[in-house]
C-alpha cells in the first residue's frame, strides 16, 4: 500500500473507533486486515462470510477490546 493510502487508511480506522466505539463491522481487504492487526495487536477480527467481493474485500467484525479468557476468575 502506498504511503498516502496507508496514512489515509490509518486515519479511517482511528476515526471508525472514536467515541468509545470498540466493535464495528468493516469491509476490508487482506492488506487492510494486516494493517489493523499491526495498529491494534490485541484486536480480534472475525470474518463474517466467505464472500469475496470484486474489489477483493470481505466483511469483518473488528473488536478492539475482546474479552480475554480467564478475565473473570473464580473466587
Amino acid at each position: 500500500m502506498l504511503l498516502d493510502k496507508t496514512k489515509e487508511f490509518q486515519k479511517f480506522i482511528k476515526e471508525s473507533f472514536q467515541g468509545d466505539i470498540y466493535k464495528r463491522e468493516l469491509r476490508l481487504s487482506a492488506e487492510e486486515v494486516e494493517m489493523v492487526k499491526k495498529m491494534y495487536p490485541r484486536a480480534v477480527l472475525q470474518k463474517l462470510d466467505s464472500t469475496n467481493y470484486q474489489d477483493g474485500k470481505s466483511w469483518y467484525v473488528v473488536n478492539l477490546l475482546p474479552v480475554r479468557k480467564n478475565f473473570y476468575k473464580k473466587i
